[in-house]
């Protein structure tokens, strides 16, 4: 629960940030603009059950793995180009 909150609140401050920026405070350069990404394996990983929570076998570790591993490809293979650009994330 603390770990959402922590995260959910850093997110709000790099939005809040991004829209300093787009209105062209940026504090003399020293703000810069920060793009999010996210890449998952969501579809994959919703046909598991709870009790894969507690699973850590080896193979299934490597299961997960080759799961990120495949859906890495996948993100680069579609956004390569919106790498230091543009977020991939949306925010709101």
């Amino acid at each position: 629960m603390s770990f959402n909150s922590s995260l959910l609140l850093e997110l709000r401050l790099i939005q809040f940030k991004q829209e300093l920026i787009n209105k062209g405070i940026t504090l003399d350069g020293e703000l810069k603009p920060v793009y999010l990404h996210n890449i998952s394996a969501d579809n994959e990983l919703g046909d598991l059950n709870l009790s894969s929570k507690l699973n850590t076998s080896w193979d299934f570790m490597m299961y997960l793995k080759d799961l990120g591993y495949k859906a890495c490809d996948a993100w680069i293979a579609e956004n390569f180009e919106h790498i230091g650009k543009k977020n991939t994330l949306k925010l709101v």
